[in-house]
């Protein structure tokens, strides 16, 4: 991982690490060829990941970021003739992997990083590259990081929070101290790359959480038309979209950004009708809600989450007709799915740690708490289960296992087999029959 050109771009440094916590790492040096050679090698257990940063202009050492999770991050130089790690700066608070972090002044005399100061706040600083001269850049009271030093040697841009968003700043330097003021450059939520002949690039998202229908045909599953956006506001944040059992209604959870608040939308497939209710859950994070779902006989909606702090997860039921909702509990400490068995009275979740050794699917009853194994996870190569889902009959269960693909059990047997061993974090949604037409 974490691979770095050559000035001459003749060569590439990397990290080479095995799997899992222990062993040796290696920061290895290869030709275009693939002739290899071994310039440092460190036990992690004790000292962590040497990950290297960047290489010095004139080829003499590498700028590398030492990274154990029990210790802070420490910058230092490994020297091309091989030899010992020359520490330079300790880092303060969490910075990560600081080749997103740090970065070298063309004549080579500084090195521009950002840390945390005491308070959490992240900081831009300069130290020279014999590990003096430490020098606050700006210490504006917003964050501020992500430092790149220009070509010309003369500025460091940055990205800065002073106007509210990750805005690029730029600021004068002489000798690695300010010799100016921070001036402002471009606006907008954007991640810093590097430097190219042509200028910076940069790399910027926007993220669209919403819900949209789209028309298939039943025989072919070509889609006939272009996606319509479901006609709900606010638009924006709604999220976890599923079809009432009858296919007559469609349920989601709705998030407002505005205040903070997110609730349960019920509106007819063909529009007009609709029942909004509060989320019980008080979650304001839309990517964290996974499984709403519907009753079997679609009275009611359900979904699981934490809603009390430092307590195992709830499974919350929502009765249409009243409006309220019933809590059960679920026996683990982190994340799991849910998913309703045919009668309602029990349901399936994700096992894992808490009372279960095993990971694997688990059925438990509302009423007394019973459980039953569905399935145990086989092996040690196989991931996180991320998606649970029941056939419209009840005859088959679907989901997926990391690393293994989609799995389904033939509820009948009992046995699981592989549908798919292609998986890239994807949900999964069930056909009610082939030739269903709807949306």
């Amino acid at each position: 991982s974490d691979p770095r050109w050559s000035p001459d771009g003749k060569e590439i440094v990397f990290l080479r690490s095995p799997p899992g916590k222990g062993g040796s790492a290696e920061m290895a040096i290869t030709d275009l060829e693939g002739q290899m050679r071994i310039l440092y090698r460190v036990d992690i257990q004790k000292d962590g990941y040497p990950v290297p940063i960047e290489w010095l202009p004139d080829n003499s050492a590498i700028l590398t970021g030492v990274s154990h999770p029990e210790k802070p991050e420490i910058l230092g130089l490994i020297p091309l003739s091989g030899g010992s790690f020359t520490e330079l700066h300790t880092m303060n608070g969490k910075v990560g992997r600081s080749s997103r972090s740090v970065d070298v002044s063309p004549d080579e005399h500084f090195i521009v990083f950002h840390e945390q100061d005491s308070k959490g706040k992240y900081n831009i600083y300069t130290i020279g590259v014999d590990g003096t001269s430490l020098q606050l850049l700006s210490g504006h009271p917003a964050d501020e990081w992500s430092p790149r030093w220009a070509p010309d040697g003369r500025h460091i841009v940055f990205l800065s929070e002073r106007h509210g968003r990750r805005d690029l700043w730029g600021i004068a330097v002489r000798d690695g101290k300010p010799a100016g003021e921070p001036f402002f450059i471009k606006e907008g939520n954007f991640d810093l790359l590097n430097w190219t002949k042509h200028g910076l690039a940069y790399q910027s998202s926007l993220l669209v959480q919403d819900i949209f229908t789209v028309s298939i045909d039943p025989d072919t599953l070509e889609v006939k038309d272009k996606p319509q956006q479901v006609e709900y506001a606010p638009t924006g944040g709604n999220v976890c979209p599923s079809w009432s059992p009858d296919g007559k209604h469609l349920a989601f959870v709705s998030f407002d950004k505005s205040n903070d608040e997110s609730k349960i939308v019920v509106m007819s497939a063909e529009g007009g009708e609709l029942q909004e209710f509060p989320n019980a859950t008080k979650n304001k994070t839309p990517l964290a809600i996974h499984d709403l779902r519907w009753l079997p006989d679609g009275s009611g909606l359900s979904l699981s989450d934490f809603i009390r702090s430092g307590k195992e997860q709830t499974l919350c039921q929502l009765d249409l007709q009243t409006g309220k909702w019933k809590e059960w509990p679920i026996p683990v400490k982190s994340w799991t799915r849910t998913e309703w068995s045919r009668d309602g009275k029990s349901f399936l979740y994700f096992g894992k740690g808490s009372s279960h050794d095993k990971p694997g699917i688990v059925e438990r009853n509302l009423e007394t708490g019973a459980e039953r194994n569905i399935y145990t996870k086989e092996g040690k190569g196989t991931g996180p289960m991320r998606s649970l889902r029941f056939s419209m009959d009840y005859t088959k269960l679907v989901f997926t296992e990391t690393w293994a693909g989609i799995k389904m059990i033939d509820m009948k047997t009992g046995k699981p087999r592989v549908v798919s061993s292609e998986y890239n974090g994807c949900l999964l949604y069930t056909s009610p029959s082939p030739r269903d037409q709807r949306p």
